[in-house]
């Protein structure tokens, strides 16, 4: 190789490493429609969109993709968080309405409603009545 090839390759180089090291690499807003954070074997772990009836979204997803938490907004005013199991199975819900109804439900293995409490827009508070059971506390000796 000449001389003046090397110099060249090498101010080149140097050139590069200059320019690269003035760019600042925080961010203050990114910009997307959709956004998605893979693990080191490219599966979905987050998952983040907006839609164009108006829903927006986020999930995180676990190892074996099944989502575990999930938020979701839509348009008509209706709002939801869930958590899910293993299997991929809601168990705890809450929510919010568009007429300002809140509720929080948990459920069983089996998808059935174990505990549900709400409050409605007016603060009446809804809470089940039936299929509960008290347990008495044991006093300590």
């Amino acid at each position: 190789m000449k001389t003046q090839t090397i110099i060249n390759i090498v101010f080149a180089v140097a050139f590069v490493g200059y320019v690269v090291s003035q760019l600042n690499p925080t961010f203050d807003t990114i910009t997307c429609k959709k956004w998605r954070v893979v693990d080191k074997d490219g599966k979905v772990r987050i998952s983040a969109g907006t839609f164009a009836d108006g829903t927006a979204s986020v999930a995180l997803i676990d190892k074996d993709e099944k989502a575990r938490i999930s938020a979701v907004t839509y348009a008509s005013g209706y709002a939801s968080m869930t958590w899910s199991d293993k299997d991929g199975k809601t168990r705890i819900s809450a929510a919010t309405f568009a007429d300002g109804t809140a509720s929080v439900a948990w459920v069983d293995t089996d998808g059935k409603v174990r505990i549900e409490a709400s409050t409605l827009p007016d603060g009446t508070v809804v809470l089940p009545t039936k299929d509960l059971r008290t347990f008495e506390s044991t006093p300590k000796p």
